[in-house]
C-alpha cells in the first residue's frame, strides 16, 4: 500500500504533506544530533508523536460516515 494514498487508493495530498513534514523534522534532528539544543528534540517529538495522538483521538471521537469506528469500546 502506498503511504500517500487514502483507503480508496486515491492520492491524498494531506498524507503526502504529512510525510514531507515528518521527513523534514527527522532530517533536522539528525543534522543537529550533536547540538545541546534539547528543545529541538522536544519539538520533534511534539510534531511527530503529537500529531499521531491527535489523529487517533479525533478518529475515535468523530468517526467518519462510512462507519469506520473502533468497535472495541
Amino acid at each position: 500500500m502506498n503511504p500517500f494514498n487514502d483507503p480508496t487508493g486515491k492520492f491524498s495530498a494531506s498524507k503526502f504533506w504529512t510525510q514531507v513534514a515528518y521527513a523534514t523534522a527527522t532530517y533536522l534532528v539528525i543534522v543537529h544530533v550533536n547540538s545541546e539544543n534539547w528543545e529541538l528534540l522536544l519539538v520533534y517529538i511534539a510534531t511527530v508523536g503529537g500529531s499521531e495522538v491527535a489523529k487517533k483521538f479525533l478518529s475515535m471521537r468523530y468517526p467518519n460516515t462510512k462507519g469506520n469506528q473502533d468497535e472495541s469500546r
